[in-house]
């Protein structure tokens, strides 16, 4: 996960992918799911998708969280690797005009809650109205 999470500080989208089958593997392991090697590529992606599900948060578990709640976590199916889907939380939006397939694009910001920046940067989605 290292390298997911150092791409996302640079502002990028990288997944790990077998360099044998050239398999997307999400969520890393030391092994292709599909194949059974042990050497994967970090490949950068666009950071476009669709929304392939998504759920509405109105009491956070995380008391932080609390404050922005309601959110919307979201899994989000990468256009450049359709067999991926990603799980982040939908910004800038409610859940009211949400449904399956809509456009979205992933912006990397920090975790944050009003009250305090976290440090880590992520795939945030917000939805691609222009692309809709």
């Amino acid at each position: 996960m290292r390298p997911f999470w150092a791409a996302a500080a640079r502002k990028k989208l990288e997944l790990p992918c077998c360099a044998q089958c050239h398999t997307f593997n999400w969520y890393p392991a030391e092994i292709c799911a599909h194949c059974h090697a042990v050497h994967f590529n970090w490949i950068e992606l666009a950071p476009v998708g669709t929304i392939f599900s998504w759920s509405v948060v109105e009491r956070p578990l995380y008391r932080p969280y609390a404050i922005i709640a309601p959110y919307v976590p979201v899994i989000v199916q990468l256009r450049d690797a359709p067999a991926v889907r990603l799980v982040t939380r939908l910004i800038d939006m409610g859940s009211s005009q949400l449904r399956m397939g809509l456009p979205v694009d992933l912006v990397f910001e920090d975790l944050a809650y009003p009250t305090a920046a976290t440090g880590v940067i992520a795939p945030l989605a917000r939805l691609a109205i222009n692309r809709a």
